[in-house]
């Protein structure tokens, strides 16, 4: 049997050994300067069309892209093998974690949680926050990642199993233990491979909080079987459209609105300067909205002295994104970077504004926003953001057009004109939060779908 293996990374070096019974005929990479490796010659994929061959192996963690890149090139699906279907070779090691995933008796239930990474960032951080939950009811819960990270330590002082799964993407549901649990909470559209060709028809709560860029990495194609006890669920309406928009049978098969929940950690008020302070906090780049603001923000305000700005957030030096952010902020005296701050210095900075400004061009659901309403400080959002479908205008906050210059000026000035307004739309704000986002409400959501879970699982058993 001749194969070729498309890539010569990470994936490659580590999965090598599971082709030395086969004719490698060749690797085949899109960037590779290298004529060959380990004896074998590295082609362009432009030559494939000339070549010889009984399959292809594509060996990358995101391989969907390549996957499109093959098929345009005429190459039959029927002789690309995918890196999610490596795990059916018949030297593919069995998991050594199998026979610790036995069911124990005596629980609530037993969940299998599927984290996209063990990081202390978005996604990670609210399933952290489910399994806690589950774990707090006396639910047995072990959580899976393809990556270890700080999280993990999080887990066992929690009590909570980790399995860091290295091969995780070289499989479906049906590598893992399914059968020991009553049913899946998985995190982020990028594990869509997981519910493909699978046997195992146990109840899947999918959590979707991603931004459009992040389909592009993913093949999200469902066939009308492999969609059954699946339940996809969406942090907020922004992030739903992306899903309806991008996910083929989307808009069939989006069971609801499910936004995330943060402890209350409201810090206590300081004394104000008395300037009018705005602030935007995130990551410094074009996605982020930044130098679109400042141009507004220019026009209005540059040598207001009642009001300021701060910038609060890193971005990649000399990049023309952070460059961009600088020029629209240059000569305006009013403009303050404070560049990154530690997560607990963030909190404290909520005291010391008046108003959080989020201007993203794509955000389903940002924790800025969610912070600033717990700490009783209304938020200005783009129409573009998750948060805005919980905001009533001139309430408990402001929504803005993106990309429409007047809408946010307008804004701007209906916030300055009723700056004696700000505190009881802050105390609407923090209603918002305990309404919508308090750590109380999100427990009661999380129970309430695990019982949905576990009950469609009792009638797949009988």
């Amino acid at each position: 049997m001749k194969v070729l293996l498309f890539g010569c990374g990470t994936y490659y070096r580590r999965y090598r050994h599971l082709f030395d019974g086969m004719q490698v005929a060749a690797i085949v990479d899109n960037f590779s300067s290298q004529k060959e490796m380990d004896g074998i010659p590295v082609l362009r994929p432009k030559v494939l069309e000339a070549f010889d061959f009984d399959c292809i192996y594509l060996l990358m963690a995101r391989d969907f892209p390549v996957y499109q890149q093959l098929l345009k090139l005429g190459i039959p699906c029927e002789k690309i093998v995918r890196i999610h279907d490596l795990f059916r070779l018949e030297n593919f090691p069995r998991p050594s974690f199998l026979d610790g995933c036995r069911r124990k008796e005596g629980s609530s239930g037993r969940c299998m949680l599927i984290s996209n990474g063990l990081s202390r960032t978005g996604a990670p951080m609210v399933l952290f926050s489910v399994a806690c939950i589950f774990r707090a009811h006396g639910y047995d819960v072990t959580v899976f990642s393809p990556t270890d990270g700080p999280l993990h330590q999080m887990y066992r002082a929690q009590g909570i199993s980790v399995i860091v799964d290295l091969d995780m993407r070289l499989g479906r549901l049906d590598r893992l233990p399914c059968r020991e649990y009553d049913f899946v909470w998985m995190n982020t559209v990028l594990f869509a491979y997981l519910l493909q060709k699978r046997r195992c028809r146990l109840p899947v709560f999918w959590w979707i909080h991603e931004a459009e860029k992040f389909y592009a990495e993913a093949d999200t194609a469902l066939t009308g079987e492999e969609w059954k006890g699946v339940h996809a669920f969406c942090v907020s309406g922004w992030a739903a459209q992306n899903f309806k928009r991008l996910v083929p049978q989307g808009s069939q098969h989006m069971d609801g609105i499910f936004p995330y929940g943060i402890p209350d950690a409201r810090m206590q008020e300081t004394t104000h300067h008395g300037k009018l302070t705005f602030a935007i906090i995130g990551t410094m780049g074009k996605i982020k909205g930044q130098a679109f603001f400042l141009s507004v923000w220019r026009r209005v305000f540059s040598s207001a002295p009642s009001v300021e700005l701060y910038l609060v957030g890193g971005g990649d030096e000399g990049s023309s994104e952070l460059r961009e952010i600088q020029l629209a902020a240059d000569g305006c005296e009013n403009v303050r970077f404070l560049g990154e701050l530690s997560h607990d210095e963030v909190l404290r900075l909520y005291s010391e504004i008046d108003v959080l400004v989020c201007p993203s061009m794509d955000d389903p659901l940002p924790v800025v926003a969610t912070e600033a309403m717990m700490n009783a400080r209304p938020c200005l959002v783009s129409d573009h953001t998750g948060t805005a479908d919980f905001i009533k205008p001139d309430v408990n906050g402001w929504v803005f057009h993106m990309g429409d210059t007047k809408d946010l000026e307008r804004k701007l000035l209906e916030i300055v004109a009723q700056k004696e307004h700000l505190p009881e739309v802050g105390r609407q704000a923090r209603k918002c939060y305990e309404e919508h986002f308090s750590y109380a409400a999100f427990e009661k959501r999380v129970l309430e779908a695990a019982q949905c879970m576990m009950k469609e699982g009792s009638l797949h058993d009988e």
